[in-house]
């Protein structure tokens, strides 16, 4: 598939391998050290020499070709970029694009800002429901790794797919700190973007966790509808246990996907944020 990042378009076949003008390096889980040379490679793809301007702006000192592979990029010369380019909102606002133009989309499938999950502990910073729940970690250059391998646990235990969208300066610690299956993009200082691994599909969900997406009445629709009773004296937990216990994860996503675009459908900004940049 092709990549955007910084104007250039990368290309990631399906093997793993990131490439640009025919060079590029893996990522293989069984040899670790190839981390290092991934990341290298990566930094030297994506790194742009630039000049400061005035008001605090950024311009390519030769935005017409790659300053490595000498490939011509499909940038105007006289654009200049308006810094911080790489907050959380200009990032969110990205990975909404991102999802409108590569993933199935439908006119009921919402995105959603900010979603709690796992006992509210966590908050997911865009989750995209449509036939599935797909979740994006955001981590800025202002922010830092540290609580990531907590945040990485509690997202495998819900969705069914999970990507970490990182700034290029953690690339390391986004590779090695996350599990094969979690996709990982990297954007740059520019709102450059490009998917450094696919992420791949989540088989830890526990379905207990899952339920927790569902209000008490929403459980209770859930009990009538898979012909369990509903017990109204039952706490909120053991009322979810009890169905994790009982019916299909399948049944108990359908249903979170289901009240999840209800709750959120007026709430979704996915349409006006192609064309509104924050």
């Amino acid at each position: 598939m092709a990549s955007k990042f910084g104007g250039h378009f990368h290309s990631l076949p399906a093997d793993g391998k990131y490439s640009h003008g025919g060079s590029g390096a893996a990522y293989r889980p069984k040899q670790p050290s190839g981390l290092d040379a991934l990341a290298s490679s990566f930094m030297m793809f994506t790194s742009h020499p630039t000049v400061a301007t005035k008001a605090g702006t950024f311009q390519h000192e030769d935005p017409t070709r790659h300053p490595t592979c000498g490939t011509l990029c499909p940038i105007d010369p006289c654009v200049t970029y308006n810094l911080p380019m790489n907050t959380p909102d200009h990032i969110r606002h990205q990975l909404r694009q991102w999802v409108l133009n590569f993933h199935q989309h439908h006119q009921n499938d919402v995105l959603i800002d900010e979603l709690c999950f796992v006992e509210k502990r966590n908050r997911a910073d865009l989750v995209h429901a449509n036939g599935q729940l797909t979740a994006y970690e955001i981590k800025s250059a202002a922010d830092t790794m540290q609580r990531w391998p907590d945040q990485h646990e509690a997202y495998l235990r819900v969705f069914d797919t999970v990507w970490l969208c990182c700034h290029n300066k953690h690339v390391m610690k986004a590779l090695e700190l996350s599990m094969p299956q979690v996709g990982v993009m990297i954007v740059d200082d520019l709102g450059g973007m490009a998917v450094l691994r696919e992420a791949r599909q989540n088989k830890l969900v526990d379905p207990y966790d899952l339920t927790g997406f569902l209000w008490r009445e929403e459980l209770d629709e859930l009990c009538q509808e898979q012909g369990l009773p509903v017990i109204r004296k039952e706490r909120i937990r053991e009322a979810r246990r009890r169905i994790a216990d009982t019916l299909p994860i399948e049944a108990i996503r359908s249903k979170v996907l289901e009240r999840l675009k209800i709750r959120y459908k007026d709430k979704d900004y996915s349409s006006s944020s192609s064309s509104t940049t924050p």
